[in-house]
């Protein structure tokens, strides 16, 4: 009897596998975690190993190096797998001595039992070869959905996680100021904990969360889709809606929003040189600039992306009729929305439309920035310079009665052993239609935690209660 080690750390993917490889007559074990699979591997030889391409800490492709590099696991089978069709993933799997690659989904008792056979013979013996290298696309057993699972950002390549880290509040504007190394481990923290998107803007910082998020993923940019954003320009006096505003030095400064051809790829250059990357993955114009058609904004994306400058066109905050115009002249992968349990507007008429036209959502502000999470007091004073100060949403009154919805959750967040920002997140993402939730965080901590809720699967009863708990202030605050 071969034995067959599974490593992927959704434990109910490696039950489904192990059940099915026992059932065709081979023991298998699994593993949870990049680094217990290498413990384990120290020990013992396993006759095939099945590894999942991403997971937190230690992934994939690091236990394969190791396995290649050592003498006693050299020769050793290994096939890697998952949750997306990604070209690149299995190039680089394959470049670096993987035998197989193959995509989770639905797949058969004895089809499972066939692939085995090419790695360890008939009848369970022990005899290995070394197979022909299976074509992209190549089906195996699928678990029950999870949120940690990647998922297919519109009609682009891309994969994003269910949680999305967003880099405002480490560019320090609008948010008080910001600690660099704190930041940083805040980036770094999400990706060891499944998150595999950052999404930043030029605009943060005036160049600086970029730049951070540049330092953050050194030697990890394959692991990561990078998601920016251009059209609010604080260096010209060319665009439109002008409002003033300081930069992190408390200079004076005009922003203008601007999706002026030129400007995009004036934009696009710097944000290429501060990311330090050759393409960004998921560009986006950030918000809708009436001085400018928005068919020309788009051309200039598309060009972009024919270029190679760019993998995907993304907007921000355009409402339906703009979604419509924009996505005549290209395909439009992505819209970012302000959406959570206080902000429902994109129901009524841009989150069905996305849906029409098969556009990904990433939400921003699922936690109304901290509002949702339950730590922000009605006593709490917010440090100058921190846009939280006079917005409506941190009115006295406003904190108080979130704090009672929060308590009607409460019941929901214990069966889940998970905190309240944890739930808010989940029923953002969980929300037909919605991709991923952008959220913020400003140091490992708060990252670990919002990285937390891609473990969380609501029903559709909590999934309503949820809702149904903060239906009466988010009526309100949209009046």
């Amino acid at each position: 009897m071969s034995i067959v080690l599974i490593v992927d750390d959704h434990a109910d993917i490696c039950k489904v596998l192990a059940r099915l490889i026992r059932a065709v007559g081979h023991q298998a074990e699994y593993r949870t975690s990049g680094e217990d699979a290498l413990t384990y591997l120290r020990e013992r030889v396993p006759d095939l190993l099945i590894l999942d391409v991403m997971m937190p800490g230690i992934d994939g492709f690091d236990v394969l190096k190791a396995v290649r590099q050592d003498a006693r696991t050299a020769a050793m089978p290994v096939v890697m797998f998952s949750a997306v069709e990604e070209p690149e993933f299995q190039e680089r799997a394959l470049s670096l001595g993987a035998n197989d690659y193959w995509i989770k989904g639905s797949v058969g008792l004895d089809d499972i039992g066939g692939r085995l056979n090419e790695y360890l013979g008939a009848n369970g013996s022990s005899a290995v070869r070394r197979p022909k290298r299976r074509p992209p696309g190549a089906a195996m057993p699928d678990a029950q959905p999870h949120a940690g699972e990647k998922r297919r950002l519109g009609s682009s390549d891309l994969y994003v996680s269910a949680v999305i880290f967003g880099a405002w509040a480490i560019g320090g504007w609008m948010w008080g100021g910001t600690d660099e190394r704190d930041s940083i481990d805040a980036i770094r923290a999400s990706i060891d904990h499944g998150v595999n998107t950052i999404d930043t803007a030029a605009i943060y910082g005036m160049g600086y969360s970029e730049e951070l998020v540049a330092k953050a993923i050194q030697g990890r940019r394959d692991h990561v889709v990078i998601a920016t954003k251009c059209g609010m320009r604080w260096d010209g006096d060319e665009g439109s809606d002008p409002w003033p505003q300081k930069d992190n030095a408390g200079r004076d400064v005009v922003i203008r929003k601007n999706a002026r051809p030129d400007s995009i790829f004036h934009e696009c250059e710097q944000s290429l040189k501060r990311l330090k990357t050759d393409v960004i993955d998921l560009y986006q114009i950030h918000w809708p600039d009436v001085s400018t058609p928005v068919e020309e904004s788009i051309g200039a994306m598309a060009k972009l992306k024919q270029q190679g400058k760019i993998r995907a066109i993304g907007v921000s905050n355009y409402d339906a009729e703009w979604i419509r115009r924009a996505s005549t002249v290209a395909p439009i992968d992505s819209l970012q929305p302000h959406y959570s349990l206080l902000t429902r507007k994109i129901e009524k008429q841009v989150l069905p439309l996305c849906r029409e036209l098969g556009v990904g959502v990433i939400a921003y502000s699922p936690l109304e920035r901290g509002l949702l999470t339950g730590k922000v007091t009605p006593d709490r004073v917010f440090p100058p310079g921190d846009h939280r100060a006079t917005n409506k949403y941190f009115t006295v009154d406003v904190r108080k009665r979130v704090l009672e919805a929060l308590e009607r959750v409460k019941p929901i967040a214990q069966a889940h052993d998970a905190t309240l920002g944890q739930v808010a997140i989940a029923w953002t993402f969980s929300e037909p239609g919605v991709t991923a939730a952008i959220v913020g965080a400003r140091d490992a901590k708060q990252a670990t935690e919002n990285a937390g809720a891609m473990r969380l699967t609501l029903s559709d009863d909590e999934r309503r209660a949820v809702r149904a708990a903060f239906d009466e202030v988010a009526g309100s605050l949209a009046e």
